[in-house]
């Protein structure tokens, strides 16, 4: 699996972003194996748990495994 997209983390990707501009819509989904789109940003566990939407976005959580802290 790759690198965390985010500047200075170094953390292995387990979760990929990817943005609906025409819905207004960010959403994490599990990292596939295998090559990914270009236009998909890989996260850490921790930078996933962190992200947060353009103001006036939703913010769409796809991923299977449950997060520790679902109410954050």
């Amino acid at each position: 699996m790759r690198l965390c997209s985010k500047p200075r983390c170094t953390t292995s990707g387990v979760a990929v972003l990817f943005y609906d501009y025409s819905e207004k819509r960010a959403s994490l989904a599990d990292a596939p194996t295998g090559d990914l789109s270009p236009h998909l940003y890989v996260l850490c566990e921790r930078c996933a748990n962190a992200i947060k939407p353009p103001q006036g976005w939703v913010l769409e959580d796809k991923r299977g495994a449950p997060r520790l802290f679902a109410g954050r």
